[in-house]
């Protein structure tokens, strides 16, 4: 993703996750749509925490923050860490990166790095920030 659609999403997780913590989604009478605001903030709130869990300020007190200005502030803070994070990711900060494994267990090995959540507690995820992977036949 480029820095406009990293933004667009980090926006889009936002507004999801503080959608439920809300004073609107008390005055939501259907069951279905409490349910549908509730799992969407549950979403939100996993992708956030994959992609800055090495960050201690992510709790859901600051994502739900509702004083004046609190978004714009957790928007920006968010984006900064987003930068931060692109430099630790396959590429650094490039928008491509290009990997040719040897075999098909290289292969796998580098899909589930780009598409899993990883295993150490100090590394963080980049599959949200991934637009898209190309698969080619192995001969």
């Amino acid at each position: 993703m480029d820095g406009e659609e990293v933004k667009e999403l980090l926006e889009e997780l936002v507004q999801s996750f503080r959608m439920y913590y809300t004073d609107l989604y008390r005055e939501v009478t259907s069951i279905e749509e409490q349910e549908r605001i509730r799992d969407r903030s549950t979403r939100a709130w996993s992708t956030l925490n994959s992609l800055f869990r090495d960050q201690p300020e992510l709790t859901h007190e600051f994502l739900s923050d509702q004083a004046d200005g609190a978004l714009s502030g957790i928007l920006e803070r968010l984006k900064d860490w987003a930068a931060q994070s692109c430099t630790r990711r396959p590429g650094g900060a490039a928008l491509q990166h290009t990997i040719i494994p040897g075999n098909v267990q290289e292969c796998r090995s580098h899909l589930d790095m780009l598409t899993m959540d990883p295993r150490g507690e100090s590394e963080v995820a980049i599959w949200p920030f991934i637009k898209l992977i190309r698969y080619v036949q192995f001969v």
